[in-house]
């Protein structure tokens, strides 16, 4: 998977989650970026979406977050990762007992969320898949 497709495809829903935070919240809303939310206590919802939309990336956590690697660059919400460092992340699964329990800030809203992204990201990936695969025969 190239990084550029990676790196557009979390631009992408950066982008539309504070419209979508918004209308499953009104008329209680308030504005909420992505990475205001995916950054203070949701990284493990954020991995579980990565993970949905690029089926062999791998997950690893620190004791305080979560980064999803895909092929040899690590993702959290922000984009590439650059300063990763493996001493203090280990290789997790998705139903790892800390990584569900300890990291995980879950509301009534995650979920939600989690379900709209994976449904919109599927579509917006294979538009740039498409995109990028015509791109490389020209």
């Amino acid at each position: 998977m190239n990084v550029i497709v990676v790196q557009e495809l979390i631009q992408y829903l950066n982008e539309i989650f504070p419209n979508i935070h918004y209308s499953l919240t009104k008329p209680y809303s308030y504005y909420r970026d992505a990475c205001s939310y995916y950054l203070n206590g949701h990284c493990v919802s954020f991995a579980r979406i990565l993970k949905a939309l690029f089926n062999n990336s791998r997950l690893y956590v620190s004791s305080f977050h979560v980064l999803v690697k895909i092929e040899n660059y690590f993702y959290d919400v922000s984009g590439v990762v650059s300063d990763f460092n493996p001493r203090y992340y280990r290789f997790s699964e998705i139903d790892d007992y800390y990584l569900n329990t300890i990291l995980n800030n879950e509301d009534w809203l995650e979920q939600k969320l989690e379900d709209i992204l994976i449904y919109l990201g599927k579509i917006k990936l294979q538009g740039l898949m498409e995109l990028y695969t015509e791109t490389l025969k020209h």
